[in-house]
């Protein structure tokens, strides 16, 4: 199915993906992409990039960095996976690719880039690996609070940052999260959708 490139579209194209691959269950980013006919390739790749999708002879192939977990199942390579499927079924992002306009590009995990096409991934990514109306089904019959945002991390497998901002987007009107580093540096501040 075509979708235009927008935040609708793309959070709609992400639901469509995970609904056909997965109606039921965890969704397994490595395998949608591996079904897609697109090559997963796992190492360490040093500080060089948490995942990167290439075109390389007449094939995509994805690479995801275990070099801070190292287990294939962890949220954060799940998400990683996740976002770099979103650099593939997104069609501008499929076909920079595929022409030679854009190059292969290193992602990196955190929500920390300031690209739209980096954010766009992003965006798909907690929508693959969270479909809209099961994470809205599970978010109200879960505690309202941290405790519930912790059992859904824990359904979905994902990380407690992605499914804090995914509960924001579907079940919280005024919310804000802050992000520090380890330093008790600011990183970033996410406000809810439909908070002024």
């Amino acid at each position: 199915k075509e979708f235009p490139d927008n935040h609708q579209d793309i959070c709609e194209l992400a639901d469509f993906v995970s609904t056909e691959y997965f109606p039921k269950g965890i969704i397994k980013p490595a395998d949608i992409l591996t079904e897609e006919g697109v090559r997963v390739v796992f190492g360490d790749f040093k500080k060089a990039f948490d995942g990167l999708l290439e075109w390389r002879d007449n094939r995509f192939y994805t690479y995801c960095n275990l070099r801070e977990s190292g287990d294939k199942n962890k949220p954060r390579i799940r998400f990683t996976l996740a976002h770099e499927a979103g650099h593939y079924f997104i069609d501008h992002h499929r076909n920079a690719l595929k022409r030679g306009l854009a190059p292969a590009h290193p992602s990196f995990y955190g929500y920390r880039s300031k690209s739209i096409i980096e954010r766009e991934a992003d965006l798909f990514a907690s929508h693959l690996l969270m479909p809209t109306k099961r994470f809205l089904k599970d978010a109200k019959r879960s505690v309202i609070g941290f405790e519930g945002i912790r059992n859904l991390s824990d359904t979905y497998k994902t990380s407690l940052t992605s499914t804090t901002i995914r509960y924001m987007d579907v079940f919280l009107k005024d919310a804000v999260l802050i992000r520090w580093g380890k330093n008790r540096n600011f990183l970033w501040k996410r406000c809810s959708e439909n908070s002024d």
